[in-house]
């Protein structure tokens, strides 16, 4: 399994900061394999050759790689699932688990992780990745908008600035997208 597997991450969609095994990226590796499985043949006797492994180790990775994520990356104390394993933070990344069918929406983990998140990360009715405020980002400083639109100024600013580069599809999306 390319990860998932109890590696640490410093991926792309995760904050910069130290390699850490981020809540979002278990998960999504599970709804690869999870959806994998539904798409090959059970069987080994229709599977074609190249379908991949038996269908006991395609269940046995899914459910492995999806395992610990429930027990290290939830605290009790506060019925939330973390940004990750070990941490105190959430993510509004978090926000998938039930959406890819990996945790039950109704689930009191699950409304403790989304009331987290309104708690901590909505901000004029926008909702943030992640709070810059913890150094687990890596960068010095906080980002806070005084309300949403100063968020659409910068957006719109960002765009400009793409625009300067030659790149207009990035620009126009990237300053459209507070409209």
């Amino acid at each position: 399994m390319p990860h998932g597997d109890g590696r640490p991450d410093q991926g792309i969609w995760e904050v910069r900061g130290p390699a850490r095994e981020f809540t979002h990226s278990c998960v999504v590796v599970w709804a690869a394999f999870d959806r994998w499985c539904g798409a090959v043949p059970n069987s080994a006797s229709t599977a074609p050759s190249n379908a991949g492994p038996p269908s006991e180790t395609r269940s046995a990775a899914t459910s492995s790689s999806g395992a610990s994520t429930p027990n290290s990356a939830h605290t009790p104390s506060t019925r939330t699932y973390t940004q990750y394993f070990g941490g105190t933070e959430v993510d509004a990344s978090l926000l998938v688990l039930p959406q890819v069918g990996f945790h039950d929406p109704t689930d009191a983990g699950m409304l403790g992780t989304v009331a987290a998140i309104e708690a901590d990360l909505l901000r004029d009715g926008l909702v943030l990745r992640y709070r810059t405020e913890v150094p687990v980002d890596g960068l010095a400083g906080r980002v806070d908008y005084d309300d949403a639109a100063d968020a659409i100024t910068a957006m719109e600013d960002r765009g400009a600035r793409l625009a300067r580069t030659g790149n207009e599809a990035a620009a126009t999306a990237v300053s459209g997208a507070g409209r």
